[in-house]
């Protein structure tokens, strides 16, 4: 009897806790990047990153030292001739497995020689899965499945000139939480700050950005807990407003513009300032300068600045290149771009 009444009351309840599942379904923390470069394996120079979707000098910096990063890390597996940084693109949100069952597209490549997406499709406790879409010269469509652990990347290449083994490389890292009344203030602090650090960066950057405070009220509710918004800048770095420099901010580019003669060009005129290596100092200066249709540089403004002798010299090395012609659907522009200059004194 007893054996009767409780499958009586599993059959009752069974129901019962599917419906709940439904209604009040298990939440997770999703934080996602994902950076496109421009490849080349044969005939080219190498070059190192540039930006050309110009946000604040923060995100130049992150961006810029992700890339480097990741050229350094994947260099040997691509062996890349040239390495252009194109666009990232992130998303911070609260999701359920319900709300994937359509594919989430957050990531879109079109200023290139072919389009990528890239979309988000499952979740779980551990992993994500993403597809990254494409096409081939031919227009065949391709599709790359890829899941990738909370707090790892993984990279995909895909090849669209065969002659010069070019192509575009997308990096994806991504970071995931179970979220419900449990969890606590300290958890989420430990995966934002996680999600944020730059992956072999040198820099100090802000441990929290603005989005992260939405993210800390919606799992925990508004006026919980408040996220410390402090910024770590090296006493010695000076940075400038963009509204200063009267810079555009976003620019997209079919043809981002290279060095003519690759990084080499750059670095055969760089000389150690006697006077920084004197007083042991080095850093990566950020500048900014106007490339005309014909690839000469009309102007030049630091944006990041180490000190006046190191940022002369960089200025002065700039005078001795040329670029190739930054276009848009096939016609040259005038564009801005941010190209950082390391002096870096050996150990």
């Amino acid at each position: 009897m007893k054996i009767i009444r409780i499958g009586c009351l599993l059959t009752v309840l069974l129901p019962l806790l599917l419906s709940c599942q439904r209604f009040f379904p298990q939440r997770y923390l999703v934080s996602a990047r994902v950076t496109h470069f421009s490849i080349v394996g044969r005939e080219g120079d190498l070059n190192f990153p540039m930006i050309a979707q110009i946000k604040d000098i923060d995100a130049i910096t992150k961006d810029i030292d992700e890339a480097e990063y990741y050229y350094k890390k994947l260099s040997s597996v691509y062996q890349f001739k040239s390495f252009v940084y194109q666009q990232s693109d992130k998303i911070d949100t609260i999701l359920t497995k319900q709300s994937l069952e359509n594919p989430l597209s957050f990531s879109r490549l079109t200023h290139s020689p072919i389009p990528v997406a890239v979309e988000l499709t499952g979740i779980d406790d551990q992993r994500i899965r993403f597809i990254v879409r494409s096409q081939s010269t031919g227009a065949k469509k391709l599709e790359y499945p890829v899941e990738i652990l909370s707090g790892k990347s993984a990279s995909v290449g895909i090849l669209h000139d065969t002659a010069r083994l070019g192509g575009t490389l997308v990096v994806i890292s991504v970071w995931i939480m179970k979220v419900d009344h449990r969890t606590t203030s300290t958890e989420l602090v430990r995966l934002l700050e996680e999600k944020n650090s730059v992956r072999g960066s040198l820099h100090s950057h802000p441990r929290f950005i603005a989005s992260d405070q939405r993210i800390i009220d919606q799992v925990l509710g508004v006026g919980k807990y408040q996220l410390p918004m402090e910024t770590f800048e090296s006493p010695q770095i000076q940075h400038k407003n963009l509204a200063e420099v009267d810079i555009p901010t976003t620019q997209e580019l079919d043809e981002m513009p290279r060095i003519v003669g690759g990084m080499a060009s750059l670095t055969s005129h760089l000389y150690y300032p006697a006077s920084a290596r004197r007083d042991n100092v080095g850093g990566k200066v950020l500048i900014s300068i106007m490339i005309d249709t014909s690839g000469n540089i009309v102007e030049k403004r630091v944006l990041r600045s180490v000190r006046n002798d190191i940022d002369s010299m960089a200025l002065k090395a700039l005078d001795s290149i040329r670029f190739t012609q930054p276009r848009v659907k096939g016609h040259s522009v005038r564009v801005w771009v941010t190209l950082p200059i390391a002096f870096q004194l050996n150990k």
